[in-house]
């Protein structure tokens, strides 16, 4: 059993999968126990898993079976009151990093992501008005993603 890659990829995927279950369940406590039984059937079959980068995919696909299941057994137990209460959390935790990316990219590169991102623009329309290629756009995204993430690491 390879119980050590299985503790590896606990600590590292699990408060992902908690925060994905989270958004999908708006509840705490459902959220928990789905996270919880993502990484039980992943503790069950790590000797069939395929450890490589796609096991992400893997937890999120798993995931998205035991919501539905969940939601299925327990739709009575989510509330609307749990509902207004995430959607609040979800605007504060928004707010703050807003505050975070502002910080961190400049005013045209928060133009950019918000432009793609927010408004939905199109790659070829924010290309044309910034008079560069679509293949430029997207290096640009790139960037700045990797920028974010990168200072984002560093402030956890």
């Amino acid at each position: 059993m390879r119980i050590d890659e299985y503790e590896i990829l606990f600590k590292k995927y699990y408060k992902q999968i908690f925060n994905y279950c989270r958004v999908k369940l708006r509840s705490e406590h459902a959220s928990f126990d789905c996270a919880q039984e993502v990484f039980w059937i992943l503790y069950q079959k790590i000797d069939k898993v395929d450890v490589t980068e796609n096991i992400l995919i893997w937890l999120y696909r798993t995931a998205d079976k035991v919501i539905s299941r969940y939601i299925k057994k327990n739709s009575k137990d989510l509330s609307l009151d749990s509902l207004d209460e995430d959607i609040e959390d979800k605007r504060e935790m928004f707010n703050e990093s807003y505050e975070i990316i502002d910080t961190l990219v400049s005013k045209d590169e928060l133009s950019l992501l918000e432009n793609y991102y927010l408004e939905g623009v199109a790659i070829r329309e924010i290309a044309e008005k910034a008079s560069v290629s679509e293949a430029a756009i997207y290096k640009r995204i790139e960037r700045i993603k990797a920028k974010i993430t990168r200072y984002g690491k560093e402030l956890l």
